[in-house]
């Protein structure tokens, strides 16, 4: 996994954008803006609960989209500091890719890729109006830090300005990109470990980590009868196959951190019988000549784990880490593929070409958070998580406008709600869009509108990005 995820100019993550309609895959950041609004707004009433300084950090896990950084920064009010060169004019907030203003590129970089619909300034303020209805006094200095290793680049850094907003939630607004976490926290964290930057020290943290838990390279196992091996990648007839191996050392009691507590506890079993005919046809024959007919195949993820202990170790002081991705083990095989917007079950075609994913190990995660002194919430899913903050409040101002649900009731407006009225703060953010819908562009504000309510659907649909999991864990 780490190979052909990862390896610079020839790793899936290395080569080129992955995200997006016309690239392999798509997540809940690219598919609506309010994703990020939503989380931003998350992120200020945590630092007011805090009520410690006046810095919030965000560090985000594997976004070199980039996307999640643009939501979050033209939320508070800011763009990147590039030269717009026909692309993005100021006064306008849209998306912004890192690889891009960090590659020397330039120029593209203003916010061609993005849809003036969804991005135009009036609605982020529509929408910051009923997620932050109260002024904040102080506005807090925040710091962006994402990391991903899939940016051939160490340490960089993305210029913002002030937008021309009517109301900034920030005061200042700085990004910096890495594309290694040793950068920030050491992956050796021993007694007395220190952060490896300065960068880290902050008021109140959220940590981010979206769909990056299900990447993170991991062990395959077998387990036949009372016997386990772990299974490797090699040649056996000329061709790439699943071979035997002994277990890998790291496997022992020790990455629990729980003396006696057996590490195959937290891995994912599969029934071989269960798993498709493409998987199995990678087995190497010495290998399915030992198995039993109740032979399993599992995947157990320490490294899941200990990166959740070394985002925890980030937070300093008040603070929350955010997880989302996949539910427990929603495909057939144990190691799955994604290419082209199309799931597969081979892991060995066409290396770098294809995304290679493996379940989530929720349970040991929570675990090592839980050692790390958070405060661990139950894990539910990604559509209850957006409504208790505030989603549906935000859809139902905009479908009561331009026709979409009947006044008050917002569950014609989000996959799912109540039917309680909309609360008394969303009366500025409905007199702005009053004020939009009559202004001279009204078919575009109001499309504009409709476009958010639409991608809003489709972040709380059950059979879609609504029904993955969030981990939510709170330190103070």
């Amino acid at each position: 996994m780490q190979i052909v995820l990862y390896s610079p100019g020839t790793g899936f993550y290395a080569t080129r954008r992955r995200r997006g309609p016309r690239a392999d895959f798509l997540t809940a950041v690219e598919a609506s803006p309010l994703f990020g609004f939503v989380l931003a707004a998350y992120a200020l009433r945590l630092w007011s609960r805090a009520r410690a300084g006046k810095r919030l950090l965000v560090l985000e896990l594997g976004g070199a989209s980039g996307t999640l950084l643009g939501q979050v920064g033209s939320f508070l009010g800011f763009e990147p500091a590039v030269a717009s060169g026909g692309g993005a004019k100021r006064g306008k907030t849209a998306s912004v890719s890192p690889p891009d203003l960090l590659g020397g590129s330039g120029a593209a970089a203003a916010h061609a890729r993005s849809s003036p619909l969804t991005w135009s300034g009036a609605m982020v303020g529509l929408v910051r109006d009923v997620l932050v209805p109260e002024p904040l006094d102080p506005l807090p200095d925040v710091t962006y830090l994402l990391v991903d290793p899939g940016l051939a680049r160490s340490e960089s850094r993305v210029d913002w300005r002030p937008a021309d907003s009517e109301r900034p939630l920030a005061r200042s607004f700085e990004a910096r990109v890495f594309s290694e976490l040793d950068e920030l926290v050491p992956n050796d964290m021993g007694a007395g470990w220190r952060p490896a930057s300065d960068l880290l020290r902050s008021d109140c943290t959220v940590v981010v980590a979206n769909e990056v838990l299900d990447n993170v390279p991991s062990h395959l196992l077998i387990r036949s009868g009372d016997a386990v091996a772990e299974i490797g990648v090699g040649l056996e007839g000329g061709r790439l196959c699943l071979k035997k191996m002994a277990l890998s050392p790291e496997l022992g009691d020790q990455w629990t951190g729980r003396p006696g507590v057996d590490p195959l506890e937290y891995a994912l079993w599969r029934r071989l019988s269960d798993v498709p005919d493409q998987f199995k046809a990678r087995l190497a024959p010495s290998l399915l000549s030992e198995l039993t007919p109740d032979a399993s195949v599992g995947v157990v993820s320490p490294l899941q784990a200990r990166l959740a202990s070394r985002v925890a170790a980030a937070v300093e002081g008040f603070g929350a880490v955010l997880i989302f991705d996949l539910p427990r083990n929603p495909y057939e095989a144990p190691v799955v593929t994604y290419a082209g917007h199309t799931q597969g079950f081979d892991p060995l075609e066409s290396p770098g070409n294809q995304d290679v994913m493996v379940p989530v190990a929720w349970q040991a995660i929570r675990l090592a958070l839980s050692r790390a002194g958070f405060r661990v919430e139950e894990v539910r899913s990604q559509a209850s998580w957006l409504s208790s903050n505030g989603i549906d409040d935000v859809v139902g101002v905009l479908a009561e406008a331009v026709g979409g649900a009947r006044p008050g009731d917002r569950r014609d407006a989000a996959a799912h709600g109540d039917d309680s009225p909309l609360p008394p703060e969303a009366t500025a953010a409905r007199q702005r869009l009053e004020s939009l819908l009559a202004s001279t562009d009204k078919p575009l504000q109001a499309l504009a509108a409709r476009s958010l309510v639409v991608s809003a659907r489709a972040l709380s649909d059950p059979q879609a990005f609504g029904s993955f999991w969030v981990l939510e864990a709170l330190k103070d």
